[in-house]
């Protein structure tokens, strides 16, 4: 187990080195963004700790992939391997937890450690091969697979939209699109096979230009019936959002990006520590979306050329 940890902890630094950073200033630039973060969240919304939880929750629950668990498994014990999925819950809860305890939000701390301590012991599994239809085509397959995977967050997130008109709260509206924005980034989270890179038959360029544009239409088509909704919900505030939708489209483009900047590995520490940070800095993901790039464009070169 302890050489399970050594090798990721090398695999973390080899990608920091990747972007051309010294590792360690690679680590402090990381904390440094993840603290100012969380100040200028909790700062600017109102309901920050449950974004903050959600996110949380979102990188625990990538931990509990199928095939991720079952390689896992394979190599260790039963003991030794339920030991690595908490202490990795553990690792990635911490810095959360340590957030929500000091801006207050001791309920949802609990129920983060609760969640996080749960979902070490769930495993994502495919129990059925009946797929319901969606609207989306099967290619790409981002949103073919992460609808179907996470209908469950699309239904919650349209309850709650509704909830919010029934008790007269626009922000819940507008909430119930960030999720759908938050959702549609999940999706191209984990990277596709190399042969299904390299099978496309054009060039780097046309293979990230093709990922962006129907990415982003598809975004679109995700949020178009929230927006509709609100629309008739409050005519006045329409713009609301279209300017959110409008965000969520460049930080989309970057995550993509992103994504082939790591390409084939998981999206390393530095693309995810510039996204994030850039989340709340719009010039600096408008500085990383050509950086994603051309790094893209080098790590796609030797499969596509």
């Amino acid at each position: 187990m302890n050489y399970y940890f050594r090798l990721q902890y090398r695999l973390l630094l080899r990608q920091i080195a990747a972007f051309g950073f010294y590792p360690w200033l690679g680590i402090l630039l990381a904390m440094l963004g993840f603290f100012v973060f969380t100040f200028l969240l909790f700062y600017k919304i109102d309901f920050a700790e449950y974004i903050y939880a959600a996110i949380a929750l979102f990188y625990v629950g990538n931990l509990s992939g199928q095939k991720r668990n079952e390689l896992l498994q394979l190599n260790f014990s039963e003991a030794n391997y339920r030991n690595i999925r908490l202490i990795e819950n553990g690792l990635v809860t911490v810095p959360f937890l340590v957030g929500l305890f000091w801006n207050k939000a001791f309920l949802v701390t609990v129920l983060l450690l609760g969640f996080s301590f749960a979902l070490a012991f769930y495993q994502q599994k495919n129990r059925f091969n009946w797929a319901f239809p969606t609207p989306f085509y099967r290619h790409p397959f981002e949103y073919l697979v992460g609808f179907r995977r996470f209908f469950w967050i699309v239904v919650l997130a349209y309850v709650i939209l509704i909830i919010g008109i029934i008790v007269d709260n626009y922000n819940l509206g507008m909430f119930c699109i960030f999720v759908l924005i938050l959702l549609s980034m999940g999706f191209h989270f984990a990277p596709e096979g190399q042969y299904h890179v390299w099978i496309f038959k054009h060039s780097p360029k046309a293979f990230l230009g093709y990922k962006l544009k129907i990415g982003l239409l598809y975004l679109i088509l995700f949020c178009l019936p929230a927006v509709l909704i609100l629309g008739i919900y409050e005519p006045s505030k329409f713009y609301f959002p279209f300017i959110l939708i409008s965000l969520g489209l460049i930080y989309l483009s970057a995550f993509i990006l992103a994504k082939y900047a790591s390409f084939p590995n998981e999206m390393g520490l530095i693309p995810t520590f510039l996204f994030v940070f850039g989340i709340w800095m719009p010039p600096l993901i408008l500085v990383s979306i050509p950086i994603f790039y051309r790094q893209a464009l080098k790590k796609l070169n030797p499969i596509l050329a």
